[in-house]
């Protein structure tokens, strides 16, 4: 197991150094910088994973769905701001969850309730962190105020539904003390770390980089891991260079001390969220189904 997460590991420890040295104001560019490199070119081949099973559909219509999911996430935060905000937690928290387990533990309904769980957790450990940022960016987004000991509470009731549903299945019961060590270090990265960069790091290194690797072997299962990066880069070249210009148009027009930015941020990582959940949970499912590691 430790040999899986041998590079993620390593680039913990390097944010974890990082963390010391930059300030709040570098350390949110980086953040933002592998979210929209890496984080943003994990979900730029969902389009060719729903295609996948047939040569034969209809990409022009697959494309326009998944671009109506993405503009009615975005709407949904400028009508419903508090429910779009509660269903882009909810959502990611069970895709987190997902992606890191979903290699162990069997395709069924048994394995949903700790795939949402962990990823609470996750999330539970980034908001207790940075509940004033936190407090903050709700507030901007929904117009109401959250109490900071609601962190706390949620942060200990996932951590003991974690262990607990950990420790009852046998399935997962041998990788738990793996796994409170791995949150052990993902707290330290988080607790030195501002809102954007702890977010950035585990949703790149914990999450887009796990997800792109079973992405390969997915779209690619016939190749070597280095085929399997080319055609993947290859295929995601155009999204990859359109980040990079936002990243570019960022930098130049936003201003990173404004009150706006982070709830404009996390408005346009849900929209483009909501999507990229469905496609993975269906990619697992059809892994699972074909036997596809």
């Amino acid at each position: 197991m430790a040999k899986h997460y041998r590079i993620e590991i390593i680039a913990s420890l390097v944010i974890l150094f990082l963390g010391f040295l930059l300030s709040p104001l570098l350390q949110n560019l980086l953040g933002g910088m592998l979210i929209v490199s890496l984080g943003i070119l994990h979900g730029a081949n969902d389009i060719r994973i729903l295609s996948q099973p047939t040569r034969e559909a209809n990409v022009l219509r697959l494309i326009l769905l998944y671009l109506s999911v993405v503009v009615g996430g975005a709407l949904a935060f400028f009508f419903f701001p508090t429910l779009a905000l509660l269903t882009f937690v909810l959502f990611s928290a069970y895709h987190f969850g997902e992606q890191h387990w979903a290699y162990r533990l069997p395709n069924s309904l048994s394995s949903a309730p700790l795939y949402f769980v962990y990823g609470s957790l996750i999330f539970s450990l980034i908001f207790y962190f940075h509940d004033d940022t936190v407090i903050e960016v709700v507030q901007t987004i929904t117009s109401h105020g959250l109490p900071p000991v609601l962190f706390q509470w949620v942060l200990l009731a996932s951590a003991i539904l974690f262990i607990g549903m950990v420790l009852v299945s046998a399935g997962s019961r041998k990788y738990l003390f793996f796994e409170l060590l791995l949150l052990l270090l993902m707290s330290l990265v988080m607790a030195n770390s501002s809102l954007i960069m702890a977010f950035g790091f585990y949703f790149v290194i914990w999450h887009s980089f796990p997800s792109l690797k079973s992405q390969f072997g997915f779209l690619y299962a016939n190749n070597n891991r280095m085929q399997q990066f080319r055609n993947y880069f290859k295929e995601s070249f155009f999204y990859w260079v359109a980040a990079l210009l936002g990243l570019t148009a960022v930098y130049f027009w936003v201003d990173f001390s404004a009150h706006y930015f982070l709830p404009l941020f996390f408005t346009f990582l849900a929209a483009i969220t909501f999507p990229h959940v469905l496609v993975m949970h269906w990619m697992f499912r059809h892994k699972k189904k074909d036997g596809i590691s």
